[in-house]
């Protein structure tokens, strides 16, 4: 009888530790459980965040380009610019327009009114004016306009 109650006892022990070492292991699997879902839904959104991230890496390489490509217009129309302006120094210093008004007056103020005119119908034409009927007979680029020669072949390859 001591060995049925013993064996009773042991029973029962060993049952209460299966029960209560099911429940542990019930609550790390549970607990392990959980912990996996949040990592899952965390490595979700960081999947979705790195996306987005590698989408817009994408644009703004896309976006460098364009903007190379155009600094690089931006640059070349510059250096076209500071051209014509040396052209347009080496112009006004070839007149030597103290001399003339020293010779004649007169002369002088003609020749700083057609420059005047000229220059301004210069400014007209960048603004994108209407060719008038000389200017679209004009042969060279001095008869189209003698103080921004250059704007010539731009007219003419609107043509």
């Amino acid at each position: 009888m001591i060995f049925k109650a013993l064996t009773s006892r042991i029973t029962m022990i060993a049952a209460a530790g299966t029960i209560l070492l099911g429940g542990v292991l019930f609550g790390i699997f549970s607990y392990l459980h959980n912990e996996i879902e949040d990592l899952s839904r965390e490595n979700q959104n960081l999947e979705i965040q790195l996306s987005e991230t590698t989408n817009a890496l994408d644009q703004l390489e896309s976006d460098l380009v364009i903007l190379e490509e155009e600094l690089r217009r931006v640059n070349l129309d510059f250096n076209r610019i500071q051209e014509q302006n040396q052209t347009v120094a080496r112009m006004i210093e070839d007149l030597n327009i103290g001399e003339i008004v020293d010779r004649d007056p007169s002369e002088a103020e003609s020749i700083v009114n057609k420059t005047t005119q000229s220059s301004l119908r210069c400014f007209e034409l960048v603004s994108g004016s209407d060719l008038t009927e000389e200017e679209r007979n004009a042969e060279t680029p001095e008869e189209f306009n003698p103080n921004c020669p250059w704007i010539f072949d731009d007219y003419r390859m609107r043509e």
